[in-house]
């Protein structure tokens, strides 16, 4: 979890990566991206955010806290922007990556931000607890 608010720009002001299963596969929420408004996971069988079934359109205003929360497992990603679950994506035999370029230099764990400066507080990485 964590909380975010853009400063200025207009693109996204969460790039949060993080692994899936283990250090070398990792993938990035993105909250704002693509002009502003996209939210969702890159990459997913190859596809960006704006590509994929975690698409979505969210508004998000300048100067404003974001409730971010995202959950990982191994068989799905789930993320909420405040009360409002935006993701809920099965992954299970999906082939999950960061975009290639720059974002790779910063595997397995970062937050970044394109083309908008934004502030980030109250990071927290809360383990999930294995099912027996």
């Amino acid at each position: 979890t964590l909380e975010a608010k853009r400063l200025q720009g207009v693109d996204f002001f969460v790039g949060l990566t993080f692994p899936v299963g283990n250090l070398k596969t990792c993938a990035t929420l993105i909250c704002g991206g693509w002009g502003g408004s996209v939210t969702g996971i890159s990459s997913i069988d190859g596809f960006d955010a704006s590509e994929n079934n975690t698409s979505s359109y969210q508004r998000y205003e300048d100067d404003k806290w974001y409730a971010i929360k995202l959950r990982v497992t191994p068989e799905n990603l789930s993320a909420w922007v405040g009360e409002k679950q935006v993701i809920d994506e099965d992954i299970k035999d999906k082939k999950i990556a960061v975009r290639s370029g720059p974002i790779e230099s910063y595997l397995p764990l970062s937050l970044t931000t394109f083309n908008t400066t934004s502030a980030i507080r109250n990071i927290k990485l809360t383990p999930i607890a294995e099912k027996k």
